[in-house]
């Protein structure tokens, strides 16, 4: 099982800092050569296999983030800075949640869920 290295948020600049991790990871144990990192390797693979995967260009949401985040763009939207002030407020926030899946698509990372607008 591959353990998730991403937070609440992450793009395609992060998937790539960790690609990056990974290849330098991989160099570290080619030149050692240590058949007891057989079992690291192969877990940096599949990680590897799996970001060279996600679309870049876009920006991927974890499930347990998604209301905040839907906060915060719909105050973004209405130009308040805290949801707990008109006319964020006022939001039924479960309805908003809902219609915004459905502009977004579910990926699974690591065993998380992750949504990412279509």
């Amino acid at each position: 099982m591959i353990t998730n290295p991403f937070g609440s948020m992450f793009d395609g600049d992060e998937i790539q800092n960790r690609l990056n991790e990974i290849e330098a990871r991989l160099e570290d144990l080619r030149r050692s050569d240590a058949s007891e990192d057989s079992d690291e390797r192969e877990y940096l693979r599949e990680e590897q296999d799996e970001l060279t995967e996600l679309d870049r260009t876009k920006t991927y949401i974890h499930e347990n983030y998604f209301l905040q985040y839907a906060q915060e763009l719909a105050c973004d939207m209405l130009g308040s800075a805290n949801v707990n002030a008109w006319p964020c407020d006022c939001i039924d926030w479960d309805r908003a949640v809902k219609a915004l899946h459905q502009d977004y698509q579910e990926i699974e990372l690591a065993g998380e869920t992750y949504y990412y607008r279509s």
